[in-house]
């Protein structure tokens, strides 16, 4: 049905397949747009990043016809905005096209949790030339059923066009992300049979890839096509495939997708859920899905609740026999078509944040409470005395609960709430109190002590030692636990914050899948999977909310592709003395007499100990007096020690060159790095200096920052490459890894030394900088994943 897409690049002409203006007319591509064209269609996807359009900057004014909840008021306001982005890219498009009017209603559907929306609309357009007066009706608002001036209604030329949308709104960002598809009708009509239909599988289908793109669902409009037309939309997709990533890929789209990324985790649900951070060389896919939670979701203009009911209707009835009799079992509607397999070198995790660790220990203390009949408060002191592991505990329990419970110091649960009380005659065991009046208090246990002295213990507890989980009985030799009842009763409200602190802190440390992140003053944990016995086949990787990438196995910072076990070898090998003895061992040798250790600094071979005075031959460690008069050359090589020594000395100095080898160069990238880190931390002044001197908007000069952080990425893989390197035994694998090691050195020194560029030169390397990052991150995207493969599946010998 449509041929191939071709790019419009920026600041260039299109034209058509005649080679001829199209409509008289040459389309200057901005900056900040991605356009693709179909030849055949004159279909046309477009991409671009515009300035937000808030309330008091739209045209249109509310539908009252709207199906909107007055609750939604900033839902209602992106609906205008939508129809305002179809009126504008229907009034320019090609600066060929003047719209008129909307020939049906304009759809617009909200995606879940998301900052998204999708937008279909078939649009009546008059066709202008540029230097025309513009149609009066063009300056109206898309809206349904809109009068059309007579003047206009009789001009012959016009065109029918359908326009799907997908608007992703960044408050934060003040900015618009909008991607286009539009199908002109011409071509379409002279095949026969539904049009609109036609139209919007093909739009259907080439928004799909785009929303995948950008790590966003898509909700389809229309039914699954029938088998008939499914072929059609599949091969329009597998021929725009590779271009559509090209133009997510290729240009300012990495910096978009973070940002895209980071309005969506604010936006979504804030139970935590898995996350996988995309790299920047392929964009990120996610299931979609066609189910909605809710009416409101569904918002079309000019729709009422009998419309959707029955638009819900004919999807029902496009469920039939043809539909379930297709054999294409994974058809390109599925939704799992479009979820791309995870790397190999990526692991599942989950970001927590302090609330989050709150919400699921109380969520397991409360299971537990309920499946043993217990109260919270002495479940949680059971789930902490076996680390957290609840069929652990379940099966103790129910084997023995009195000998668990004497063990964890859970003493009897109080029936009511734990008050304080004034006894007559008590005395205070710790501070001999007596006074009349004076509180105490007393667990379980009937150890009785007053408020006061029982509060200082607990503060000093708490605020001195740190202590929150397992603070016993102030009574000597009494291993009741002090419950969170107690404490809340006998602390202040800033040591009971404390308190629940030091508990979430307890939690993370007793459970092998939950490790803090490292970075300072970072508050987030990480929960990973990953086991320890697998360590030395998987480099989990995980990646912190506050942008600290580090190894959940070590702790450490990244540093794949080696696996922990090598990575401490080698920070070993580079901090002790290991290497200090290697050059002693290959530039000295030890006096054969007294052991003293001598370097040669001459050319004579004829060596004498200052300590013991010994005389000896330097080539072959024997007694000089056998040598005769053979004063400078050694000719007893076939003696066993010498050659023995010999070859120690060979030996040593072969580690040692072969060690610096790679050391060096591991060095090398390291510096790199951190002055790298240091030219990031100035890029935004590069950046704001390249917008004042190029005349570029603060999103065209966003290639800077999107390659600063590639640099870094990619230092940081090769820094660890030549650590990994320098345990590998020589085979085949080692040959082809170190290829894609001399692949990355070299895109990432290239693209090093555009970005150090003089700012002038910058705006005209546009291009090239983009190009050279995309290929940087695609090379060590190669490489880790060619790498972890054969970690898995222990394919790497070590030396």
């Amino acid at each position: 049905m449509m041929d191939e897409f071709s790019t419009i690049p920026a600041a260039k002409t299109r034209e058509n397949n005649n080679n001829q203006n199209h409509y008289s007319d040459i389309r200057q591509v901005p900056d900040n747009q991605e356009v693709f064209m179909s030849q055949d269609t004159q279909t046309s996807i477009i991409i671009e990043i515009v300035e937000r359009l808030e309330p008091e900057k739209l045209q249109l004014q509310p539908n009252d016809n709207s199906k909107t909840n007055p609750d939604q008021e900033e839902v209602a306001q992106d609906m205008q905005a939508v129809k305002a982005h179809i009126h504008e890219i229907c009034e320019v498009s090609g600066d060929s096209y003047e719209l008129i009017s909307s020939t049906g209603p304009i759809e617009v559907l909200k995606l879940p949790d998301t900052p998204a929306y999708m937008a279909r609309a078939h649009i009546l357009c008059s066709i202008k030339r540029r230097g025309e007066e513009p149609a009066s009706a063009a300056r109206v608002a898309v809206s349904e059923g809109i009068e059309i001036d007579d003047e206009i209604s009789t001009q012959p030329e016009t065109a029918t066009l359908t326009c799907q949308l997908l608007l992703i709104r960044l408050k934060e960002e003040e900015t618009d992300i909008i991607a286009y598809v539009v199908v002109p009708h011409k071509e379409l009509e002279r095949d026969g049979g539904p049009v609109d239909a036609k139209a919007d599988e093909i739009a259907s289908a080439i928004l799909t890839r785009l929303s995948a793109s950008f790590d966003l669902p898509y909700t389809f409009f229309t039914t699954p096509p029938q088998a008939k037309k499914r072929s059609a939309c599949e091969a329009v997709v597998d021929n725009t495939d590779k271009d559509l990533r090209s133009i997510i890929t290729g240009s300012d789209r990495a910096a978009v997708r973070k940002r895209v990324g980071r309005a969506l985790e604010d936006s979504g649900d804030p139970s935590p859920t898995p996350k996988r951070v995309p790299d920047l060389a392929t964009p990120a896919t996610t299931e979609t899905t066609t189910s909605m939670d809710s009416e409101e979701e569904l918002i079309s203009d000019g729709s009422s609740q009998e419309d959707m009911l029955d638009m819900q209707g004919s999807d029902d009835e496009s469920l039939g026999d043809d539909f379930g009799d297709d054999d294409l079992g994974g058809s390109f509607y599925d939704k799992e078509i479009i979820k791309q397999p995870r790397k190999p070198y990526e692991v599942d995790f989950k970001v927590l944040s302090p609330e989050d660790i709150r919400r699921e220990q109380n969520m397991q203390i409360n299971e537990v409470a309920s499946i043993l009949g217990l109260p919270p408060e002495s479940a949680a002191i059971l789930l902490r005395f076996t680390r957290w592991n609840r069929e652990k505990l379940i099966e103790s329990y129910m084997e023995d609960n009195d000998r668990i419970q004497e063990e964890a110091g859970v003493g009897a649960a109080f029936s009511g709430t734990p008050k304080t009380e004034v006894i007559p005659g008590f005395v205070c065991d710790i501070c001999c109190e007596d006074r009349k009046g004076l509180e105490s208090y007393a667990m379980r246990c009937g150890h009785r002590f007053c408020v006061d002295c029982y509060r200082h213990y607990l503060g000093q507890k708490i605020r001195e030692e740190g202590e929150a989980a397992r603070i016993q009985c102030p009574q000597n030799k009494c291993h009741r636990i002090v419950d969170s009842k107690t404490l809340d009763l006998l602390v202040t409200e800033d040591l009971q914050e404390r308190y629940h602190r030091l508990l979430i802190r307890t939690y993370v440390d007793d459970k092998y899948n939950l490790k803090w992140c490292p970075a300072p003053n970072c508050e987030f944990a990480i929960d990973c999977g990953v086991k320890k016995r697998d360590l030395n086949r998987v480099v989990p990787t995980v990646h912190c909310r506050c942008s600290h990438s580090f190894c959940f196995g070590c702790s450490l910072n990244d540093h794949q592709p080696p696996p922990c076990s090598l990575v401490k070898k080698w920070l070993k090998k580079c901090k002790d003395d290991s290497e200090t003895a290697n050059w002693i061992s290959a530039h000295t040798k030890e006096c054969p007499k007294c052991s003293s250790t001598i370097e040669k600094n001459g050319g004579c071979n004829h060596m004498t100990c200052r300590k013991c005075k010994h005389e000896f031959c330097w080539m072959c460690m024997g007694l000089w007096s056998e040598h005769g008069t053979s004063w400078y050359n050694c000719n007893r090589f076939e003696e066993k020690s010498g050659a023995s020594a010999r070859d120690a000395q060979a030996r040593s100095r072969q580690s040692l060159e072969r060690y610096l080898h790679y050391y060096n160069r591991y060095a090398n990238h390291e510096q790199s790095a951190k002055l790298d880190k240091d030219l990031y931390l100035k890029t935004e002044k590069k950046m704001m200096s390249l917008q004042s001197q190029s005349g570029l908007s603060w999103i065209e000069v966003q290639f800077l920052d999107t390659a600063s952080q590639a640099l870094q990425q990619c230092r940081q893989t090769l820094k660890w490459t030549y650590a990994f390197a320098f345990y590998l035994a020589r085979n085949n694998l080692t040959e082809i890894f170190e290829d894609n090691q001399k692949d990355l050195e070299m895109a990432v020194e290239s693209l090093s030394e555009m970005f150090e560029k003089p700012i002038d030169q910058l705006s005209a390397l546009k291009i090239d900088i983009l190009d050279k990052t995309a290929y940087c991150n695609k090379r060590r995207v190669i490489l880790l994943s060619d790498t972890a493969e054969n970690l898995k599946n222990r394919m790497y010998p070590t030396a």
